[in-house]
C-alpha cells in the first residue's frame, strides 16, 4: 500500500451547525489530520467552515456553484466518484448516513451511523429529509465495507433491524473534549441551576421534562433553568404551544441560542446538574461536555446506560412517569446527592478520538508507516 492514503470524508456537516453529528465529524476530522501518512480531502457542495490554515493534509474541496443549488444527497452520489477519481482516492467516508453508491469498485466505501431516528422516531424529521433516509439509509448500509457506529447501542438496533452481521460494524465512540477548566464555579447563591442542552424535537422529551420542572417549583422555589439550543425554538407545530409560551415568559428559566463554545463552557460551570431527558438518543455528546462539571442526570434509555458504564455517579430517573413523580425524583436528586460525575479510567480509554481513529484506520487497512513524505502527493489542482 502507499505510504499516502488519500480518503475522502463528506464534509457537509461542517457547515457551522453546532449539533452532535457536526461534533463529531469535525471530532474525527481533528483526530484523523495529526497522521500524516493519510490526506484528507473534505469534499461538500456547500461551504465547509472547517479552518484547515498549516494543516498540509487536509484539502477542501467545495463543490459550489451550480452544484450548491442540487440537494446534497444527490450531489454526493452524482459527484463523488468523479471527486475519487480526481484526487485518486481509495477510500471515501459518507459520515451522515449515506454513501455514494455509484463509485468505482475498487474505492472502500465506509458510512457511519449516529442514529436509527428515522425508523424510531420519524416524526422527528423533515418530510424531504425522512423520504432521503428511508430511500438510501438501508442501501448504504447494505452496500458499505465498513459500518461506524457511534454507539453499541446503535450497532446493535442496526444488527437487529437490517440483519446486518456484527462484524460487519465497528463502534467509533465520540473522544472527550478538551478540559479546559478545572472546577466548578457553582454561584452558590442557594438555587441548584439545571440545564439542558440540546433541541426540541420530539425525542428530545423537553415538554415532559418542562411539565416536571414546573411541578418541581411548586415543591422546591430554589430552583433554576437554563435552556441552550443551536437554533432557536425551530419548528413549534411539534411542541406544546402552552408549556412553550409558559417557558418563554418564566423569570426561573434561560433561554440561551447558538452560542460560542467559550459561553457554553461557562454554563456549563456555573450549572449544577444537566439532565438528559431524551426519550431516544445515537450517543448524547453533552454528557460527555459535562462531566467533571457537573452532576448528571439521565434518562432511562438504552444508550444512557452504556454511556454511563464509564462514569461515576450518574443519576438516572424515568421521565415515563407522570410529572409529578418526575418532579419528586429530580427534587430527591438534587437533595440526597451533590456529586459532580466524573469519567473513568474506562471512559478516558474509550471516549478517545486517538483510540476511535486508529480503530476506524486499522478497519480500513491503511497501516502505520514510519516515513513521512512531503504533502506534494501530486494531487491535481482544485
Amino acid at each position: 500500500m502507499s505510504a499516502l492514503s488519500t480518503i475522502v470524508i463528506d464534509a457537509r456537516p461542517v457547515n457551522g451547525s453546532k449539533n452532535g453529528v457536526s461534533r463529531y465529524v469535525i471530532g474525527l476530522i481533528d483526530e484523523l489530520k495529526k497522521n500524516k501518512n493519510i490526506t484528507l480531502i473534505l469534499i461538500s457542495n456547500r461551504r465547509i467552515t472547517y479552518n484547515s490554515a498549516g494543516d498540509e493534509n487536509i484539502v477542501i474541496y467545495q463543490d459550489l456553484e451550480c452544484w450548491s443549488y442540487v440537494p446534497g444527497t444527490l450531489w454526493l452520489q452524482i459527484r463523488a466518484n468523479h471527486i475519487c477519481r480526481k484526487f485518486s482516492a481509495k477510500f471515501i467516508i459518507g459520515t451522515q448516513h449515506i454513501i455514494p453508491l455509484l463509485t468505482n469498485k475498487e474505492v472502500h466505501k465506509s458510512v457511519i451511523f449516529h442514529d436509527l431516528v428515522y425508523i424510531k422516531h420519524p416524526e422527528t424529521m423533515l418530510r424531504t429529509n425522512l423520504a432521503i433516509s428511508k430511500l438510501f439509509c438501508g442501501l448504504s448500509l447494505k452496500y458499505s465495507d465498513n459500518i461506524f457506529c457511534v454507539s453499541d447501542t446503535t450497532r446493535n438496533d442496526i444488527a437487529k433491524i437490517y440483519g446486518i452481521s456484527m462484524e460487519k460494524m465497528l463502534t467509533i465512540y465520540p473522544g472527550m473534549p478538551e478540559k479546559t477548566a478545572s472546577a466548578p464555579l457553582s454561584e452558590n447563591d442557594g438555587f441548584f441551576r439545571f440545564l439542558v442542552v440540546g433541541s426540541l424535537e420530539p425525542r428530545k422529551n423537553i415538554t415532559k421534562f418542562l411539565e416536571s420542572y414546573f411541578k418541581l417549583r411548586e415543591i422546591n422555589e430554589h430552583v433554576r433553568l437554563t435552556m441552550v439550543y443551536g437554533h432557536k425554538w425551530g419548528v413549534t407545530s411539534t411542541f406544546d404551544s402552552e408549556i412553550l409560551n409558559r417557558a418563554l415568559n418564566d423569570p426561573s428559566i434561560e433561554i440561551k441560542y447558538s452560542i460560542s463554545d467559550v459561553d457554553l463552557l461557562s454554563i456549563y460551570l456555573k450549572s449544577d446538574a444537566l439532565v438528559f431527558p431524551s426519550i431516544y438518543e445515537g450517543f448524547g455528546l453533552p454528557i460527555l461536555e459535562a462531566v467533571d462539571y457537573t452532576q448528571v442526570i439521565l434518562n432511562e434509555i438504552p444508550v444512557f446506560r452504556e454511556i454511563s458504564e464509564h462514569i461515576e455517579n450518574v443519576q438516572f430517573i424515568n421521565f415515563a412517569k407522570p410529572s409529578n413523580q418526575v418532579a419528586s425524583d429530580l427534587n430527591r436528586a438534587i437533595l440526597t446527592d451533590n456529586s459532580i460525575a466524573y469519567i473513568k479510567n474506562s471512559g478516558r480509554a474509550a471516549f478517545s478520538w486517538k483510540a476511535s481513529c486508529d480503530k476506524l484506520l486499522k478497519s480500513l487497512g491503511i497501516l502505520e508507516v514510519t516515513t513521512h513524505p512531503q504533502f506534494s502527493a501530486n494531487l491535481p489542482p482544485l
